[in-house]
């Protein structure tokens, strides 16, 4: 029973690991994005200042923004999509294999069969007793 409770403690940790791991590639990226857009910006902005062309550089910096943009909230949406896989219905089934892979459903289903039995032999026994009481 003790290695099957260490196998589900080191699934549930490596799914958490696998969690943590999509959601530091999403902060990354999202932080990667909003320096590179606020620098982008302002390097647009001076040289549209000097340049004469600000409409046109603040248009190119966030044409730029917003394609990324919309790759930011791709990668966001994979990635809760992928949390919401390893969440519930994922780890259960995994745990049921792992628990029918080393026997504890076996386990289980005797367990409950002997208290199924015992209990069985405490209503016969009631019964016996009820008889001879009324006899």
């Amino acid at each position: 029973m003790d290695d099957f409770k260490n196998r589900v403690e080191e699934e549930i940790y490596k799914t958490a690991k696998k969690r943590l791991k999509i959601k530091r590639g999403f902060k990354i990226h999202r932080g990667i994005y909003v320096v590179t857009v606020v620098l982008l910006t302002l390097m647009m902005t001076a040289i549209g200042i000097f340049d004469g062309g600000l409409i046109d550089s603040i248009l190119a910096s966030l044409v730029v923004a917003s394609g990324w943009g919309m790759a930011v909230g791709i990668h966001f949406v994979v990635a809760m999509s992928r949390l919401k896989a390893l969440d519930g219905n994922e780890l259960e089934r995994e745990i049921a294999y792992l628990k029918g892979r080393t026997g504890y459903n076996s386990l289980e289903e005797e367990k409950s069969n002997d208290v199924f039995n015992m209990n069985m032999n405490k209503i016969k026994n009631q019964k016996s007793i009820e008889k001879h009481e009324r006899h």
